[in-house]
């Protein structure tokens, strides 16, 4: 039986208030979130003894390198990155840095399965610093880790969702935080059509993702665009 104009407009009215409700109340419990600890002592005031033992893993693990025992500094550099309460900036590109060399011998030994669990171990450590300094209100360290993130993915050969997914909406938020809408927008839009392209918009809550764009549109006072956004959602 078709559906009446005036029922079509109740329930996109519903569906849209709805949203908006979902949306403001994520946004209030992020902002209202307090930041983990680890993050609070994350600015380059560590104390010496997280400092120290942080330099002896990973000074283990360059030492495993050198000598090619490959597993033994994959373990040092995991307790390297569990050794502090939040990495700094130096200790992250310091560890990303080591790591990028191990996956780079793995793959000149042929182990490339070995090689793409690095990869996927310093996307995981990406992810995690940078939503926890996103919580911290630090935008902008947060969207280089978004952004680490993102191009490591390019590295696994195949489609590993929760880590482009899990980048890709950390650059989004870090970019919206920023107050770089279009930027966000753009990013945004490209999550979009990736999780279309490999069939994942017939998922439960697909919808979310335009909620989000609309959320930057109206960020960015672009009423059209976010109209548009929640009539996709809708759809």
């Amino acid at each position: 039986m078709p559906i009446s104009k005036r029922v079509n407009w109740f329930a996109r009215g519903s569906l849209m208030a709805l949203a908006i409700y979902l949306g403001c109340t994520y946004l209030i419990r992020f902002a209202t979130s307090s930041a983990p600890e680890r993050i609070k002592t994350a600015d380059g005031n560590l104390s010496r003894a997280n400092e120290k033992r942080f330099r002896a893993m990973l000074k283990d693990g360059e030492k495993a390198l050198r000598d090619r025992q490959y597993q033994a500094a994959a373990n040092s550099f995991v307790e390297a990155d569990r050794s502090v309460d939040g990495l700094t900036d130096e200790q992250y590109d310091a560890l990303k840095k080591s790591r990028l060399q191990l996956a780079d011998s793995y793959k000149n030994t042929g182990a490339e399965a070995e090689a793409e669990d690095i990869y996927r171990a310093m996307i995981s450590c990406a992810l995690r610093d940078g939503n926890d300094l996103l919580r911290a209100k630090q935008p902008e360290a947060a969207l280089r880790r978004g952004q680490d993130a993102e191009e490591l993915c390019a590295y696994l050969t195949g489609a590993d969702r929760p880590s482009i997914q899990g980048s890709m909406s950390l650059s989004v938020s870090s970019l919206q935080a920023l107050k770089r809408y279009a930027e966000a927008a753009e990013k945004q839009q490209h999550l979009i059509d990736y999780l279309k392209a490999n069939g994942y918009d017939n998922e439960e809550g697909f919808s979310q993702n335009y909620w989000t764009l609309a959320f930057i549109d109206s960020d960015a006072k672009d009423w059209e665009g976010t109209a548009q956004a929640f009539q996709m959602g809708i759809d």
